[in-house]
């Protein structure tokens, strides 16, 4: 069974804090040339799990909308969409930067993957 290998990339290095929220591609570039690297080393080796956060273009819009630890509810849907949609844009850039770099990339969504019960406990559904 192969090792696999985990990389989470900070939402706060991915993205501008101070300028509105954009994504620093320069960066990404940079980290994704990178990893590229390790992987077509280690690939036949190793599996690789990139992870990333959201940074400012996405905890601004968490606040702004009070959604941590809220519920979808029609209070909250519209706040949802807009966090979505806006940190969608990095998974979307880092997946095709993944592709363009010769690595096969899914872009998957953690928040579809787990869920909370009826305590409040969190499991993967």
């Amino acid at each position: 069974m192969k090792q696999v290998i985990i990389i989470k990339l900070g939402g706060s290095i991915l993205t501008y804090k101070k300028t509105g929220g954009g994504i620093r591609k320069s960066f990404v570039r940079d980290v994704v040339g990178e990893i590229a690297l390790a992987y077509k080393k280690l690939s036949p080796l190793c599996s690789f799990v990139v992870l990333h956060g959201a940074g400012s273009l996405g905890h601004p819009l968490v606040r702004a909308h009070r959604l941590a630890g809220a519920r979808l509810s029609s209070r909250t849907i519209s706040g949802f969409a807009e966090t979505v949609i806006s940190v969608g844009k990095l998974t979307n850039l880092l997946a095709d930067s993944f592709r363009r770099a010769g690595i096969p990339s899914v872009p998957l969504q953690t928040r579809l993957c787990f869920r909370r019960d009826v305590r409040g406990s969190v499991f993967l559904s």
